[in-house]
C-alpha cells in the first residue's frame, strides 16, 4: 500500500537542500518504490514531503540514502506524519 511521509529537517536551508538532493542523486539513481518528493521552508528548516510505494520503500531509502546524507550535513530528521496514502493519481512529471 502506498504511503505518504511529512518530516521536518531543522534548520536546513535552501542551499542545504539543494546539496542533499544533489547528495541524494534521486534523478540519477531513483530511489526504489519513490514517487514524488516535495519541500519547501516551514518553522525554521525544511518541510520535506513524499509518496512511496510501500512504507519499506520509504524506510530503506531513509536508512539507507537519507539518514546518512543528513547525517553529513549534521542535520537530523523529524517525521511529522507517515499514513496510507489510499488515494494516488500520477497527473504529469513535474521537475
Amino acid at each position: 500500500m502506498a504511503i505518504s511521509v511529512v518530516a521536518q529537517v531543522r534548520d536546513l536551508t535552501a542551499e542545504e537542500d539543494a546539496a542533499l538532493l544533489q547528495a541524494l542523486n534521486l534523478a540519477g539513481s531513483p530511489p526504489g518504490g519513490g514517487q514524488i518528493r516535495l519541500a519547501g521552508p516551514a518553522g525554521g528548516g525544511r518541510r520535506l514531503a513524499g509518496v512511496w510505494d510501500s512504507d519499506a520503500d520509504y524506510e530503506r531509502f531513509r536508512d539507507d540514502r537519507l539518514m546518512p546524507a543528513l547525517s553529513g550535513l549534521g542535520r537530523a530528521l523529524q517525521l511529522i506524519e507517515k499514513r496510507p496514502a489510499t488515494e494516488t493519481v500520477r497527473i504529469i512529471p513535474v521537475t
